[in-house]
């Protein structure tokens, strides 16, 4: 079994842990806090939103993928805090990789 950087297993299929990418997601480090994790979802929710790339169509189902991505993401960690409770099954690399797949590519 491989472990993540922070430690933690991961499956075969990965490098990170789901807490780590889910991290990842939210664009935090390791050590992040629960305002930090709350602050950083809240941020990305505005930037992310669909319905500012109402123009664009390619911009806009881009958005929607990173914005489910942001919001898979923020579940599973406010999930996995002491006062969350639920259990998020999917897992935010699921909804990471649908993001990076649903990306409009740039050309450098």
């Amino acid at each position: 079994m491989n472990t993540c950087l922070c430690g933690n297993p991961v499956d075969s299929d990965g490098a990170l842990c789901p807490r780590c990418a889910a991290l990842r997601i939210l664009e935090l480090g390791t050590d992040a806090t629960e305002k930090e994790i709350k602050a950083a979802y809240h941020l990305l929710v505005k930037v992310w939103h669909p319905d500012r790339f109402q123009s664009d169509k390619a911009l806009k189902e881009a958005a929607e993928a990173k914005l489910k991505a942001v919001n898979s993401a923020y579940v599973f960690l406010s999930s996995a805090s002491p006062k969350g409770g639920r259990s998020h099954k999917k897992g935010p690399e699921a909804t990471y990789a649908t993001y990076q797949e649903a990306s409009p590519k740039t050309a450098s």
